[in-house]
């Protein structure tokens, strides 16, 4: 193998290393670009996160006020029931005293 030939394989090697070179920073400035995209995705769900979690949160103390007030509707309905059943039963007292008067008078109406 003579000089020229080693000179030429030694260019060649340096052509090759030159060539990877710029291959290897134009990965690298990909990578940082990818990197950099990422970086901007993640802060981006980690802010949507945040305010859906708010959302969560409001929502949830939505429901516990409304389940709160479910309850005391429910207890007020069941008292009115309570009361109407009191007053059904009175009504029904007063009607079987009604006609027991009205059978009792009827025979004294008779005569």
């Amino acid at each position: 193998m003579s000089i020229e030939d080693t000179n030429d394989i030694y260019d060649s090697t340096i052509q090759v290393l030159a060539s990877f070179q710029r291959e290897f920073e134009s990965l690298r400035a990909e990578n940082q670009q990818l990197s950099e995209s990422i970086q901007q995705i993640v802060f981006e769900m980690n802010t949507r996160l945040k305010e859906q979690g708010n959302i969560n949160w409001e929502l949830k103390s939505e429901i516990n006020s409304a389940k709160a007030t479910n309850g005391e509707l429910n207890n007020k309905i069941q008292e009115k029931d309570e009361i109407i059943n009191e007053k059904t039963s009175l009504i029904q007292s007063n009607e079987a005293t009604i006609n027991e008067k009205i059978c009792k008078f009827k025979p004294k109406m008779i005569n």
